[in-house]
């Protein structure tokens, strides 16, 4: 159990550095939205929207079946 504690511990010490690595303000334009918003926010966003398609996908493979 103590294992696990220090991975959880190592994952959240890099996502802390990852954010305050890109921290800089960066401007998103989708059609007629705009807005400004961090750069890890927008990478994090991206890693799970990608994450909740990709269930999606295998999820309806599955039962397409």
């Amino acid at each position: 159990m103590k294992w696990q504690w220090s991975v959880m511990l190592g994952l959240v010490f890099l996502l802390l550095v990852f954010i305050l690595q890109n921290h800089e303000t960066v401007k998103i334009q989708l059609l007629l939205w705009s807005f400004s918003t961090s750069r890890a926010t927008v990478i994090i966003g991206t890693l799970i929207t990608g994450i909740i398609v990709g269930w999606v996908g295998a999820y309806a493979h599955k039962h397409d079946r």
